[in-house]
């Protein structure tokens, strides 16, 4: 067969040709097979890792979730803690005030008992200027126990509104500083 087609050189050149063709042929079908199963093997490598990073992302966003309403529910918490505390707070300047009133009264019944009995001290001995000089001490005394009253009812209320900021500040910086952590744990997980 070679031999006739070596006699005929053309129609060895399109033997050739043909053959070659064939061979091409062949070979771009294996290897169309070979990279076809390649490439479905990259696209369900693709669609795996789509699908990881779809789960780690939702499984972020539910962590940020939850602890977003830990925090909410924190924070609440502590705002009724500190509602709690100021009606405390109001209760116990309320009784303080009842108390205030009670030593007043207390005061006052003193301070005319005590005039009654300088009265009656005075008009036995005959004397007027000591039943004022004995009442100027006990109204002095009634205005500067007022006056402290009044002084340490405005200090307590500023300092205990004082704790209260500073607890409220407290907390939102440590509930805020835990997020932070919690995040930065999350992102380092994603990554």
């Amino acid at each position: 067969m070679i031999t006739s087609l070596l006699k005929r050189p053309m129609a060895a050149v399109v033997a050739v040709l043909l053959w070659s063709g064939a061979c091409l042929t062949a070979g771009w079908l294996a290897n169309g097979w070979r990279l076809s199963a390649d490439i479905v093997g990259m696209q369900y490598d693709h669609a795996k890792g789509v699908i990881n990073a779809q789960r780690s992302e939702r499984t972020a966003v539910l962590a940020l979730l939850e602890s977003e309403r830990t925090t909410r529910e924190r924070m609440e918490g502590l705002a009724r803690d500190a509602k709690d505390e100021t009606q405390t707070v109001a209760a116990a300047a309320g009784s303080m005030s009842l108390e205030l009133d009670r030593l007043r009264v207390a005061l006052r019944d003193s301070a005319a008992k005590q005039a009654a009995a300088v009265g009656a001290a005075t008009a036995a001995c005959g004397s007027g200027t000591q039943t004022i000089a004995a009442m100027v001490p006990a109204g002095v005394l009634n205005d500067m126990l007022r006056e402290s009253a009044e002084a340490i009812s405005i200090l307590a209320e500023e300092v205990d509104l004082s704790n209260i900021g500073n607890k409220l500040c407290s907390g939102s910086y440590n509930l805020t500083r835990e997020e932070q952590l919690k995040l930065k744990e999350l992102l380092d997980q994603v990554k």
